[in-house]
């Protein structure tokens, strides 16, 4: 999950939210002015490279719909959003000039197969009232809600077509998140000092967050394999040696009786090879059965992993030689007249 390609920028990038009062802005439109004055300071404040605003940012909690959201026209490129083909946003797409919007690739695959979405017309709503909306551009598909999470079908309009009183500015920092910070708190208070700000997060952080869940489950599911692990293969070398050393004597007679110790060992590792492979075989299929219960908790990874049904089998079989080899060698050792006097 971590090595996942998320489709938007994840570090050097800092999350600020607020919202403002409706009591003074009952709508978005009567905060656009307050938006936009905020990120002209900010814009020019030497404590940032660059500053946008959205109405819903990367790991907003979208939950299950699909993700609508408006964003400044420097969001895309803030946010390292790849344009596949049309245009951004601009400046001036704002009200009182022609609807646009920008579509994922999922969006396009999904409900324009084959085609391109660019000059489509879509209604935002139902009604015959609903506004229209001209598709201006295509931006790849990202995984707005974690790297575990599929592709939404994505629609995004300019903020000054259609501002929220919930802004959440996303910001750059040129030197550290805490100036860069500060200098959001400084440029609100100017603009409107009654207005607090509503949490700080690091987009790196929300990341990391996202895979604390799974990365719990790895943890756990790792700390029961290994805790299975550790007595299957305890059991393994036991029952192997027990099984070699009853044949200690049998062994001591032959080596008496002039056997090679090649054939010694050829003989009790066939018998442990033999019982290792019947054991190996029901387990694979135990496991089998098992991995399905752990399907819904893997990740581009199959419940038939055949590194994992590789590596296991081969690490018993291991064991189960060792464990066969150890006895062998000093059942070898014994002094045969000892052997033949005690048969």
């Amino acid at each position: 999950m971590q090595g996942v390609d998320l489709g938007f920028r994840s570090r050097g990038v800092v999350r600020v939210s607020m919202g403002f009062p409706r009591v003074r802005y009952p709508d978005g439109n009567s905060a656009l002015g307050a938006v936009d004055n905020i990120l002209a300071r900010l814009r020019a404040n030497p404590a940032l490279k660059g500053a946008e605003v959205t109405d819903l940012p990367p790991l907003g909690a979208g939950g299950d719909q699909d993700w609508y959201r408006s964003v400044s026209s420097g969001y895309l490129p803030i946010m390292q959003m790849r344009l596949v083909s049309g245009r951004n946003f601009t400046p001036e797409d704002r009200q009182g000039s022609v609807p646009v919007g920008i579509v994922n690739e999922e969006a396009g695959r999904r409900f324009w197969p084959g085609a391109s979405p660019i000059g489509r017309i879509l209604a935002l709503g139902a009604d015959s009232t609903a506004p229209w909306l001209t598709i201006v551009g295509v931006v790849a598909s990202t995984r707005q809600d974690g790297p575990n999470q599929p592709y939404k079908t994505e629609l995004l309009t300019p903020f000054g077509q259609s501002p929220s009183r919930g802004p959440v500015f996303v910001l750059e920092p040129a030197r550290d998140t805490e100036s860069a910070v500060a200098a959001f708190r400084q440029m609100l208070k100017e603009v409107d000092p009654l207005v607090p700000v509503a949490g700080v997060n690091s987009i790196e952080k929300l990341v990391g967050d996202a895979l604390s869940l799974p990365r719990l489950y790895a943890l756990l599911i790792g700390i029961f394999a290994g805790a299975a692990l550790l007595p299957a293969v305890q059991g393994v070398y036991g029952v192997m040696a027990y099984a070699v050393a009853q044949r200690q004597r049998e062994i001591g007679v032959r080596v008496a009786l002039g056997a090679a110790p090649s054939a010694i060992r050829r003989l009790v590792l066939g018998q442990g090879a033999r019982l290792a492979l019947l054991g190996t075989g029901i387990g694979l299929v135990a496991a089998a059965g098992a991995g399905q219960l752990l399907g819904s908790l893997l990740f581009r990874v199959s419940a038939f992993d055949p590194a994992t049904f590789a590596m296991v089998p081969l690490l018993l079989g291991t064991m189960a030689l060792v464990a066969c080899w150890l006895p062998a060698h000093r059942a070898m050792r014994i002094d045969p007249l000892v052997a033949i006097r005690e048969e």
